[in-house]
Protein backbone atom coordinates (compact mmCIF):
# COMPACT_ATOMS: atom_id res chain seq x y z
CA UNK A 1 0.00 0.00 0.00
CA UNK A 2 2.82 2.55 0.78
CA UNK A 3 4.36 1.79 -2.62
CA UNK A 4 0.94 3.01 -4.28
CA UNK A 5 1.01 6.01 -2.31
CA UNK A 6 4.40 7.09 -3.08
CA UNK A 7 3.59 6.98 -6.66
CA UNK A 8 0.56 9.67 -6.34
CA UNK A 9 0.64 12.70 -7.74
CA UNK A 10 0.45 16.34 -5.99
CA UNK A 11 -3.44 16.00 -7.06
CA UNK A 12 -3.55 12.83 -6.22
CA UNK A 13 -2.38 13.46 -2.72
CA UNK A 14 -4.39 16.41 -2.49
CA UNK A 15 -7.49 14.77 -3.22
CA UNK A 16 -6.80 12.21 -1.21
CA UNK A 17 -6.05 14.05 2.12
CA UNK A 18 -9.55 16.09 1.21
CA UNK A 19 -11.39 12.91 1.03
CA UNK A 20 -10.34 11.76 4.10
CA UNK A 21 -10.63 14.41 6.02
CA UNK A 22 -14.45 14.96 4.53
CA UNK A 23 -14.94 11.57 5.40
CA UNK A 24 -13.69 11.93 8.99
CA UNK A 25 -15.72 14.81 9.51
CA UNK A 26 -19.02 13.50 7.34
CA UNK A 27 -18.89 9.66 8.03
CA UNK A 28 -17.56 10.26 11.86
CA UNK A 29 -18.18 13.94 13.94
CA UNK A 30 -21.11 14.93 11.90
CA UNK A 31 -23.46 11.42 12.74
CA UNK A 32 -22.22 11.78 16.64
CA UNK A 33 -23.05 15.69 17.11
CA UNK A 34 -26.03 14.98 15.03
CA UNK A 35 -27.45 12.62 17.72
CA UNK A 36 -26.04 14.63 20.73
CA UNK A 37 -28.04 17.91 19.29
CA UNK A 38 -31.02 15.36 18.80
CA UNK A 39 -30.75 13.75 22.40
CA UNK A 40 -30.47 17.01 24.09
CA UNK A 41 -33.61 18.59 23.09
CA UNK A 42 -35.49 15.60 24.25
CA UNK A 43 -33.83 16.05 27.55
CA UNK A 44 -36.90 18.10 28.88
CA UNK A 45 -39.30 16.07 27.45
CA UNK A 46 -38.17 12.99 28.59
CA UNK A 47 -38.72 14.30 31.95
CA UNK A 48 -41.61 15.42 32.02
CA UNK A 49 -43.25 11.86 30.64
CA UNK A 50 -41.19 10.61 33.63
CA UNK A 51 -42.93 12.86 35.53
CA UNK A 52 -46.17 11.84 34.36
CA UNK A 53 -45.96 8.26 34.35
CA UNK A 54 -44.69 8.61 38.28
CA UNK A 55 -47.89 10.83 38.91
CA UNK A 56 -50.41 7.87 38.79
CA UNK A 57 -53.02 9.60 37.05
CA UNK A 58 -52.05 9.06 33.45
CA UNK A 59 -53.27 4.81 33.69
CA UNK A 60 -55.75 5.16 31.40
CA UNK A 61 -53.51 7.02 28.82
CA UNK A 62 -51.42 4.56 29.10
CA UNK A 63 -54.21 1.26 28.67
CA UNK A 64 -56.66 2.96 26.48
CA UNK A 65 -56.92 2.57 22.77
CA UNK A 66 -55.69 6.30 21.58
CA UNK A 67 -59.08 7.00 19.42
CA UNK A 68 -61.06 6.85 22.58
CA UNK A 69 -58.83 9.52 24.28
CA UNK A 70 -59.67 12.59 24.67
CA UNK A 71 -56.15 14.76 24.30
CA UNK A 72 -55.12 16.53 27.07
CA UNK A 73 -54.19 20.08 27.14
CA UNK A 74 -50.63 21.14 26.49
CA UNK A 75 -48.74 21.27 29.78
CA UNK A 76 -51.49 19.01 31.98
CA UNK A 77 -50.82 15.54 32.96
CA UNK A 78 -50.54 12.79 30.88
CA UNK A 79 -50.55 15.33 27.31
CA UNK A 80 -46.24 13.79 27.06
CA UNK A 81 -47.72 10.37 27.23
CA UNK A 82 -50.95 11.08 25.02
CA UNK A 83 -48.41 12.35 22.84
CA UNK A 84 -46.15 9.32 22.51
CA UNK A 85 -48.43 7.30 22.15
CA UNK A 86 -49.35 8.57 18.82
CA UNK A 87 -46.12 7.35 17.71
CA UNK A 88 -45.68 4.05 19.31
CA UNK A 89 -48.27 1.74 19.54
CA UNK A 90 -47.17 -0.40 22.42
CA UNK A 91 -49.96 -1.40 24.69
CA UNK A 92 -49.67 -0.67 27.67
CA UNK A 93 -47.65 2.22 27.34
CA UNK A 94 -44.83 2.03 30.14
CA UNK A 95 -42.00 4.23 30.66
CA UNK A 96 -39.67 0.88 29.01
CA UNK A 97 -41.49 1.19 25.63
CA UNK A 98 -40.94 4.78 25.65
CA UNK A 99 -37.58 4.72 26.55
CA UNK A 100 -37.31 1.93 23.82
CA UNK A 101 -38.51 3.42 21.04
CA UNK A 102 -36.64 6.58 21.72
CA UNK A 103 -33.65 4.07 21.50
CA UNK A 104 -34.53 2.82 18.51
CA UNK A 105 -35.28 6.13 16.73
CA UNK A 106 -31.62 7.58 18.33
CA UNK A 107 -30.46 4.59 15.96
CA UNK A 108 -32.09 5.25 13.22
CA UNK A 109 -31.52 8.86 13.16
CA UNK A 110 -27.71 7.90 13.29
CA UNK A 111 -27.57 5.72 10.74
CA UNK A 112 -29.37 7.71 8.38
CA UNK A 113 -26.81 10.48 9.24
CA UNK A 114 -24.27 8.30 8.54
CA UNK A 115 -25.29 7.16 5.08
CA UNK A 116 -25.98 10.59 4.29
CA UNK A 117 -22.51 11.07 5.22
CA UNK A 118 -20.88 8.58 3.16
CA UNK A 119 -22.58 8.34 0.26
CA UNK A 120 -22.03 12.47 -0.12
CA UNK A 121 -18.06 11.83 0.95
CA UNK A 122 -18.10 9.18 -1.84
CA UNK A 123 -19.87 11.12 -4.64
CA UNK A 124 -18.02 14.65 -3.91
CA UNK A 125 -15.00 13.07 -3.96
CA UNK A 126 -15.50 11.08 -7.19
CA UNK A 127 -16.68 14.25 -8.73
CA UNK A 128 -13.19 15.99 -7.34
CA UNK A 129 -11.08 12.99 -8.56
CA UNK A 130 -13.53 13.44 -11.86
CA UNK A 131 -12.60 17.04 -12.28
CA UNK A 132 -8.90 16.32 -11.62
CA UNK A 133 -9.00 14.16 -14.15
CA UNK A 134 -10.58 16.11 -16.77
CA UNK A 135 -8.30 19.33 -16.15
CA UNK A 136 -5.30 17.22 -16.15
CA UNK A 137 -6.32 15.83 -19.70
CA UNK A 138 -7.00 19.35 -21.20
CA UNK A 139 -3.95 20.51 -19.91
CA UNK A 140 -2.30 17.58 -21.49
CA UNK A 141 -3.68 18.38 -24.67
CA UNK A 142 -2.37 21.99 -24.49
CA UNK A 143 1.07 20.45 -23.70
CA UNK A 144 0.78 18.11 -27.10
CA UNK A 145 -0.66 20.91 -29.27
CA UNK A 146 2.62 23.06 -28.09
CA UNK A 147 5.11 20.59 -29.22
Amino acid sequence: MAGRLSRLNGWRRLWLVATAGTAIWFVVVWPVKSLGDMQSGRYSYDRAIEKDFASGQCLTYQTAPLEKLQEPVYGNACWHIYTSRKYDNTVPYTLEAHKSSNSAESRDWYLIKLGIGAAGTAIASGLVYFLGWLVGWVVAGFRQQRL
